[in-house]
């Protein structure tokens, strides 16, 4: 049912979006997210028998296409699709034998945003804004680690889900009427968007040494840079 109104609300938005008499301008994406917690966006981590195990996040990228059309000279709303690969590093700090292993992965899924902006003029053609909303975040599949010492599974929780989305950042309209922006997004789910169980064997020549089963969660927080560009508007005409 959650789902169902989720995507209700994203029908009725672009409707609206598109349906209005004003100035839309179409363009593209591109975000590289930043590896680390800069802002703390949040660490999954379990320590069980000895062991310390952590999913630090690592560089990424987002890239799609944008809609946004304007109400007036302040006001917008933004919205389109975009690709997004998350990358992460399985770590484990294993006391019992004085080891630590990494193992990499990624979480690739599709984010459908809306956005309202709100602007700030800075200059004639230099203006600063700020934007807020909700995005759908869709993710294709399940992910797995399948090694001697190591067998984990991803399970995502749900095949879609909600989440918060912010934006901070300053645009130059050029006077051909195309426009740059730079600024950083925080991509926040309403919760956890995956599942971890993990079997590991700190001695795999070792026939009596007992695997450890456990699991755990992560987010899918993370900050992002932004660049995009739009194209020239289209203007609707009124009709008289």
């Amino acid at each position: 049912m959650k789902i169902v109104f989720l995507l209700l609300f994203y029908f009725s938005a672009l409707t609206v979006v598109i349906g209005q008499e004003k100035e839309t301008v179409f363009g593209f994406s591109f975000k590289p997210v930043i590896s680390g917690s800069l802002i703390n966006e949040g660490l999954a981590e379990r320590n069980e028998a000895g062991l310390r195990v952590q999913i630090p996040k690592l560089f990424g990228y987002s890239a799609g296409m944008n809609i946004r059309h304007s109400f007036t000279k302040r006001f917008s709303i933004e919205s389109g699709i975009h690709f997004v690969q998350r990358n992460y590093s399985f770590d484990i700090d294993d006391r019992n034998y004085n080891i630590f292993t990494q193992r990499s992965f990624r979480v690739v899924g599709y984010q459908v945003p809306v956005l309202a902006l709100i602007y700030v003029q800075l200059t004639r053609q230099i203006f600063m804004d700020v934007s807020f909303g909700i995005t759908a975040d869709l993710y294709p599949s399940d992910v797995a680690i399948l090694d001697d010492d190591l067998l984990a599974e991803m399970r995502r929780r749900n095949w879609v889900s909600p989440a918060l989305e912010a934006n901070l950042g300053w645009e130059w309209r050029s006077k051909n009427a195309s426009t740059i922006y730079l600024g950083a997004t925080y991509h926040r789910p309403f919760g956890d968007i995956y599942y971890v169980v993990f079997e590991y064997d700190g001695d795999v020549n070792d026939p009596l040494n007992q695997e450890i089963l456990s699991d755990m969660y992560f987010d899918g927080n993370y900050l992002t840079l932004d660049f995009r560009y739009f194209f020239k508007p289209v203007r609707k005409k009124a009709v008289n």
